[in-house]
C-alpha cells in the first residue's frame, strides 16, 4: 500500500531515426530503412513495402490469427499505437494491435473495424482458451473505409484500457477478465479463412512504451480545509470522493479561494506523452478549475488546463505531447500538479467546495 501524506500549508526533439529501441524502453519504428529488424511472426506473411509494414493473413493448421511482434520489448503496462489499414478486399476490416504477447497462445488483441461495422473489440487469449472482452458494437468509433490510414492506440495498465481512436479517447474503463498475468511484447496482427480471402493489414509510425497511472503521493492544502473522504478516493473513477472547501472568514476574498495541490511520482523516462486525468464537481456553479503543472526546467507553474466546473462530474483528460520531461523531477519522478479554482459567477454557497473523484498522472515512457 502507497504512503499518502496530508499536508497543510498556509500562505522535445522529434525522432530521426527509422526503428530504434529506445531510451526509456519503449520501441519507434517508421519503417523508412525498407525493413523490419526487431521484428518475428508466428503466421502470416510479412514485409516493409512502400516504407510500410505489410502483414497478409494465412489460414495454417485450423488458426485464422496472423501475429507479427516486436522481440525486444516486454512489459505488462504498455501503451501501443501506429497508423493502420487494410486493403480493399471484400469484409477485409480488422485491423489489430497485440498487446502482452507471450506467445500464440497467450495475447491481447485490440480491433479497429472498419466499414459498417465500425466498432472497437477486445479479445484475450490465455493458455490457448480465447475470450471476448467486449461485445460487438458495444464500443462504436467513427464509421471509415477498409483503406483508410487512421491513428490507432492502446493503453493497457493492469486491467484498465484507454483506446484512442484518431486521438480521441472511446474506451477507459477496467474489464475485470483482463489477465494481468501476461508479460509480453506489442505488435500487429491480421485474420485469414479456410476458404481463402486472406487479409492484409498495412502499419506505419509504430510506437510502443511502459505505461503507467500514477495516483497522489502527497497532497498539499494550500488555500483550503478538509471536508470528508481522504486522498485515496483519488486513485480511480469510481464516484467516491475527496472533498475540500474553500477558505472562509476575512480569507473568502482570496483568488482563488481554493487551491490544493499534490504530487505523483512516475516512472523514470524519458515520457513518450503524459496525461493528467481529473474528474471534478463544485457544490454550487459559478467556478472555474484551472490545472497547473511544476516545470522543473524554469521553476515556475505552467497552466494547461481551464475549464468551467459545475454540479455534476467534470471529466478532464489534459494530453502533453511537447517536452512532457519537463515537468517529471529529475532522478525522483515527480510531477506536481496544482488544483485552482476561481469564482466567475454568482455563489449559491460559500464557502464552496470542490469533490474529487480521480485525480491521477497518467504517463508513458519513451
Amino acid at each position: 500500500m502507497r504512503r499518502i501524506v496530508l499536508v497543510s500549508v498556509i500562505g522535445v526533439a522529434a525522432l530521426s531515426v527509422d526503428a530504434l529501441l529506445l531510451l526509456g524502453g519503449g520501441y519507434f519504428d517508421d519503417f523508412n530503412d525498407g525493413n523490419a529488424d526487431g521484428w518475428l511472426s508466428d503466421q502470416g506473411s510479412w514485409e516493409v513495402r512502400n516504407f510500410e509494414y505489410h502483414g497478409t493473413g494465412r489460414w495454417v493448421n485450423q488458426r485464422n490469427d496472423n501475429v507479427s511482434w516486436v522481440e525486444k520489448f516486454d512489459a505488462i503496462d504498455m501503451s501501443v499505437e501506429g497508423i493502420m489499414y487494410t486493403d480493399p478486399g471484400f469484409d477485409d476490416v480488422n485491423k489489430m494491435l497485440v498487446l502482452r504477447y507471450l506467445d500464440r497462445d497467450n495475447l491481447l488483441v485490440v480491433n479497429f473495424r472498419a466499414g459498417w461495422r465500425a466498432d472497437v473489440v477486445i479479445s484475450q487469449m490465455v493458455d490457448g482458451q480465447g475470450e471476448l472482452i467486449t461485445p460487438e458494437f458495444q464500443f462504436p468509433i467513427p464509421q471509415h473505409g477498409q483503406t483508410e490510414r487512421k491513428h490507432c492506440r492502446v493503453d493497457l495498465i493492469g486491467k484498465h484500457v484507454i483506446v484512442y481512436f484518431e486521438g480521441r479517447v472511446y474506451i477507459d474503463q477496467e474489464f475485470s477478465q483482463i489477465s494481468e498475468t501476461l508479460l509480453g511484447s506489442a505488435g500487429v496482427s491480421t485474420f485469414s479463412s479456410a476458404g481463402g480471402g486472406d487479409e492484409e493489414v498495412f502499419l506505419d509510425d509504430f510506437h510502443c512504451g511502459v505505461a503507467g497511472l500514477y495516483q497522489a503521493d502527497q497532497v498539499r492544502l494550500i488555500f483550503a480545509h478538509y471536508v470528508s473522504g481522504s486522498p485515496a478516493e483519488m486513485q480511480r473513477s469510481d464516484d467516491r470522493y475527496y472533498v475540500l472547501g474553500s477558505w472562509t472568514g476575512l480569507l473568502w476574498f482570496t483568488q482563488p479561494p481554493l487551491r490544493f495541490e499534490t504530487s505523483h511520482f512516475v516512472a523514470q523516462g524519458p515520457l513518450w506523452d503524459l496525461t493528467v486525468r481529473a474528474e471534478t464537481h463544485m457544490n454550487t456553479p459559478g467556478t472555474r478549475q484551472v490545472i497547473s503543472l511544476h516545470n522543473w526546467n524554469t521553476g515556475q507553474w505552467e497552466q494547461v488546463s481551464s475549464e468551467l466546473i459545475s454540479v455534476t462530474d467534470r471529466v478532464i483528460r489534459q494530453r502533453i505531447t511537447a517536452d512532457p520531461d519537463r515537468f517529471v523531477r529529475p532522478i525522483t519522478g515527480e510531477v506536481q500538479v496544482r488544483m485552482d479554482y476561481f469564482i466567475v459567477g454568482s455563489l449559491f454557497q460559500f464557502p464552496f467546495r470542490v469533490s474529487v473523484d480521480e485525480l491521477r498522472i497518467h504517463a508513458v515512457c519513451r
